[in-house]
């Protein structure tokens, strides 16, 4: 095992961002989550101090995760053991910790299914749009960000890397690279999303030299936005409305897009088409959210005598 003498939290972070993406093929949303847990079971072990990564143990493994099972919902829980086997996953393939350390991250429960994913009824949707002010830059920005969101199934991160070259605007579609080099999925560019980027595009955005379609507004002006920005600029689209939701983050509005195809009576193969789904499976969850159409199948209860 190598040993590291003056090697700063900060600098084995960075290393373990370039070993998710040069290794790993991470999306920069995975990459920053998995290095926010790694960052912080470092500092809850070794404070502000340089990380002597010989004193782990499996201990401190586990007093990690049990303790965010105690405080937060199953599905972060289990992303946080996640990240953290990935880490000890790395420091294990530079010589950095015995092997040990990675099965001893506990594994979370979890029930295919079992959810049922917040979503947004139509007449919450418009109310959204309405609040959002479209006649400022970036809330011109916003909205459009928020309809490729709710209208196409964009995630937070594939909207950050949205570029100019991607919109094919004569055939109308709009192509999604994927993780895999020279590979991306094409989804047809509906009217209402081809309107709000074009008009973001021509009386909102920056001057800049940037290929990115949606850019920074204040700080950096011009510069790209990661998927956190998205993410941030969803949250406080929620915020200046009253709805009482249980999530108020991007990925209600591409959860949003599944629920209305369920309740328009779309096929389930469809719907995992243009929510890219890898297995149809994950879509069969947003038939749950179609109440009406699950009474009608219910069977009566018996009467009891």
């Amino acid at each position: 095992m190598r040993e590291e003498r003056g090697f700063t939290i900060s600098k084995l972070i960075d290393e373990f961002g370039g070993y998710l993406c040069d290794c790993c093929g991470a999306s920069e949303g995975t990459q920053l989550r998995y290095k926010s847990h790694a960052r912080t079971f470092l500092q809850e072990r070794f404070g502000r101090s340089n990380p002597d990564l010989g004193m782990l143990v499996v201990t401190d493994v586990i007093a990690f995760v049990t303790e965010r099972a105690t405080r937060y919902k199953p599905k972060t829980t289990q992303l946080a053991a996640t990240a953290i086997r990935s880490f000890l996953r790395f420091l294990c393939v530079t010589g950095r910790c015995n092997e040990l350390l990675v099965s001893a991250v506990p594994t979370i429960p979890s029930y295919r299914l079992s959810a049922i994913p917040a979503s947004l009824s139509d007449k919450q949707l418009a109310y959204l749009l309405c609040c959002i002010d479209r006649s400022r830059p970036v809330g011109c920005r916003d909205y459009a960000m928020i309809k490729c969101m709710v209208d196409l199934g964009l995630r937070a991160g594939e909207v950050a890397r949205l570029s100019l070259d991607d919109i094919d605007w004569r055939s109308a579609i709009l192509r999604i690279p994927t993780n895999k080099a020279r590979r991306f999925d094409e989804l047809p560019i509906v009217e209402d999303v081809g309107k709000a980027i074009a008009d973001y595009l021509c009386n909102g955005r920056p001057q800049t030299d940037v290929r990115r379609v949606f850019v920074k507004h204040a700080s950096s002006i011009g510069s790209s936005l990661n998927s956190s920005a998205v993410s941030a600029a969803v949250r406080r689209a929620f915020k200046r409305t009253d709805l009482d939701l249980s999530a108020k983050g991007a990925h209600v509005l591409r959860h949003t897009l599944g629920a209305r195809m369920v309740r328009k009576g779309v096929n389930i193969k469809a719907i995992a088409d243009v929510l890219r789904h890898r297995h149809i499976d994950t879509s069969m969850t947003y038939i749950k959210v179609d109440l009406p159409r699950l009474r009608e199948v219910a069977l009566p209860w018996p009467e009891a005598y």
